[in-house]
Parts: structure tokens; sequence; C-alpha cells
């Protein structure tokens, strides 16, 4: 600033000189102060000295070129005088990703938490934000909200409803704490993403070994024998069902068989042939008691034709008398025991057993003759 000394005159000639220092005065340029600013371009801080008028010409001076959308504070218009710092937020694009729907959104924001507000976007407790609400946002970065997958899962006798963030089947069973063995059955696949509503089922396989008995049918087989008549036969062998043990695996699905596959087979007891022995011979001519009747071949049906058979089955003579029947029936003088009687004696106690029982004495015999 220059001082300037006045000399004081009077008179005419003081005046006129005076006149002229205030005229010489008004003509020197008024210098003015540099100014000081603190200037942030999206977070680049400079300090500039600048004799500017405004905001804006700092910023031209400055090569900051503004585009659209770009927030300057304070506005380019305000006096520089009343400025001690300018900012300048360059406007930046994101992509909001919600649910996998995708948009691109312009601004100056520079946190998620101002781009939410800005788009009037609410995150509730169960959905996932990513980068979380503070963090500094970029130019290209990309802001995901997630809603959970509401999934059903069966399991174990046991229907869990949940919801989840993970992107797979696998991930929601291993996080659950859901282990699927090699033998198990799962549907969907673990690599299936999760849909909403989706129903995940996991069936238990076990396997059983089980034995079953099997009976084995016998065979029969017929042999001749000259022993018998032609119209009789006997079992000389009796038949026997043999024994297999069957081994099956069973698939169990669940608690619940579902199939079995035949592993082995094993033959403890092998069947036995009944054997079945028909006569050969032919018979004698029928021969006739003294009166006519078929006593004769009643004893041969019941004893082979012996009057003197004494066999172990408590039946004795050629009409097989119990002993007890022959001593009811027989006459005095006749001999203790059947056998050893004369076939006329055997034939006349036999009528006197045949008067009182009938022919139902002699069953089976007096029904093959005929007699019943």
């Amino acid at each position: 600033m220059t001082s300037n000394k006045l000399v004081l005159l009077t008179g005419r000639l003081g005046r006129r000189v005076l006149v002229l220092l205030l005229v010489a005065l008004l003509a020197v340029p008024v210098v003015q102060a540099a100014q000081r600013l603190r200037v942030n371009i999206d977070g680049d801080v400079f300090h500039v000295l600048s004799f500017d008028a405004t905001v804006g010409d700092v910023l031209e001076e400055q090569g900051v070129l503004l585009a659209a959308g770009d927030e300057v504070l304070p506005a380019p218009d305000t006096p520089l005088e009343q400025v001690s710092a300018i900012t300048v937020l360059r406007t930046i694009d994101v992509t909001l990703d919600v649910d996998g729907a995708t948009t691109t959104h312009r601004g100056v924001w520079r946190s998620v938490e101002g781009l939410l507000a800005d788009e009037d976007i609410t995150v509730d407790a169960t959905q996932v934000l990513r980068p979380a609400a503070r963090t500094p946002l970029e130019d290209g970065d990309t802001v995901t909200i997630t809603t959970p997958t509401a999934v059903t899962v069966v399991a174990d006798g046991e229907v869990s409803q949940l919801a989840t963030h993970l992107g797979t089947v696998g991930e929601l069973l291993d996080n659950a704490g859901v282990e699927v063995r090699a033998d198990d059955i799962l549907s969907p696949a673990r690599t299936t993403s999760l849909t909403d509503g989706a129903e995940i089922t996991v069936q238990r396989v076990g396997f059983d070994e089980v034995a079953e008995e099997v009976a084995l049918p016998f065979q029969e087989e017929s042999r001749a024998t000259s022993q018998l008549f032609t119209d009789q036969s006997r079992v000389a062998q009796e038949g026997e069902e043999g024994l297999r043990i069957d081994t099956y695996r069973v698939t169990v699905i669940d608690g619940e068989a579902a199939e079995r596959e035949l592993v082995s087979e094993e033959v403890v007891r092998e069947p036995v042939t009944r054997i079945v022995e028909r006569g050969t011979a032919q018979r004698p001519p029928r021969r006739m008691a003294d009166d006519g009747s078929v006593w004769y071949d009643l004893a041969q049906c019941e004893a082979g034709g012996r009057w003197d058979y004494n066999g172990s089955s408590g039946y004795d003579g050629g009409l097989q008398f119990h002993p007890d029947t022959w001593r009811r029936n027989k006459l005095s003088g006749y001999p203790e025991y059947a056998w050893q009687a004369s076939p006329s004696q055997q034939i006349e106690v036999g009528k006197r057993l045949q008067s009182r029982a009938g022919w139902g004495a002699w069953p089976s015999c007096a029904r093959k003759l005929g007699l019943i």
C-alpha cells in the first residue's frame, strides 16, 4: 500500500494542487489480497492462493472440468471472499443388485448408506447387504441386497422350515449339519441352486440281510415187488421235505424295505424220496371156506393167508384177533391165542364176532373185499 504525504498549501494555488492530488490518487489501481483455499476433488486435497472472484473461477483456473451431475460446495458463483474451502464431488455410476435384479444408478454418494438413502431403499433385518452400509463407494461398484430363500428340509423323520442366504443345496445342508452319506438319496442334487419354496429331501438308505427257509418238495418213486399181489401196495420209505436257506440283501429306505436281492442259496437238508412198492404177484385162486364164505380171502388180506401169524402188532391169527377179542368170543376148549387155533376154529370165532359187530370189525379188508 503506497503512503502519500500531503503538503498543506493555502490560497487558490493550494486548492488547485489538492484537487490534482486527489485525482492522481483515484487513478492508482487497488491491489487485492490473495485468498488461501483448501480444495478437495473427490478426496484429493490441495491448497491454492487465488486472486479470483468466485469459486467457479478458481476451479477453472485449476483446470477442474465439471460434468453434468457433479456437485460443488459451495456453489460455483459464490464470491471467493466468503470461502475458505472448496469441495467437488464427482458423479459416479453404481450397480444395485436386488435378488438378482440389477439397476444402474448415477449420483455423488460416497457410501452405500448414502446410495440407499437417496434411492429410498430400506434393508430389513433378514436381508444381507454387501458391502456394509458405511463402505465408501467408487465408480463402477456393485451393491447387492439378498433376501433369504425359504426352503423345506425333510430328513430323519423331521420337516424343517429354513430361511437362508446360501446358494446351493449342498451349502445349506452343510450349514444345517445334515449329513448325507454315500448311499443316501438326496433330491435335488447338492449343486442345485436354491429357489424360494424349494423342498429338499434326504432319504436314509441302509441294508439288512434276511434269511428265509424254503421247503424243498420230495419226489415219489414207484417200485415193483413180487412180494405183494397186483392189488396191493405199501410205502417202503416215507418222503420228507428238504430245507434250503435263501439269504437276501434288503435295501431299507427311511426304515421301510424297498427292494431285496438274492445273494445266496444253501441247501441244508436234501429231500427224501417217498418210495411206494406195488405188487406184481398174481393171487392164487380164491379158496372158499366150507360154507362158501370169504373168510380165506379175509385172512389173505389181514395176514397174508397165514393163520398162524403171531406178529408184534398185538394182533394174531389169520383174522388178526386182539387177544381180548379172541378170549371173549372163542368157544370152550379153543386155544388161548388165535394163532394157536386151526383155520376152522378161527373162522368160527370170526363168525361169532361178525354177528355181533358186523364186517366193521375188519374195516380195511372188509372194504377192499366189498363186504361193507
